[in-house]
């Protein structure tokens, strides 16, 4: 049976993406870890948070998002034990989703995922 996009879904996706774009400007607002600051995190969140977003879930870290999803995802739990050799409990460490923003449903994440990729292929 296909699935059909329900308003919600993409609804979530558009507040995602509006709370990471209007992110930018309340990175200021964050306590960060010792040793970090607004600029040294800024690359982390365009890249790591942004890449995320466009996948469909919510304003948070690969980090935080492979240790949420470790029980649902053997790639997650794998991803999740990797980094935790880099530090321990990377993930947990991580923080949580910020501005308040939730995950896409999965089916609607993978559905986005192939379309960046088919978008990525065409452009081959």
């Amino acid at each position: 049976m296909a699935r059909t996009l329900k308003v919600g879904e993409l609804k979530t996706l558009i507040v995602n993406l509006k709370a990471y774009v209007l992110g930018f400007g309340k990175l200021s607002d964050l306590d960060y870890k010792p040793g970090w600051n607004r600029w040294k995190f800024l690359p982390v969140y365009i890249f790591d948070h942004g890449t995320n977003v466009l996948t469909g879930s919510a304003v948070v870290s690969w980090s935080r998002w492979f240790y949420v999803h470790r029980k649902d995802s053997r790639l997650a739990a794998f991803m999740n034990r990797l980094l935790g050799h880099a530090e321990r409990n990377h993930g947990q460490l991580a923080r949580p989703p910020l501005w308040g923003t939730i995950d896409c449903p999965r089916w609607f994440r993978y559905v986005l995922c192939a379309a960046w990729i088919v978008l990525f292929w065409s452009l081959l």
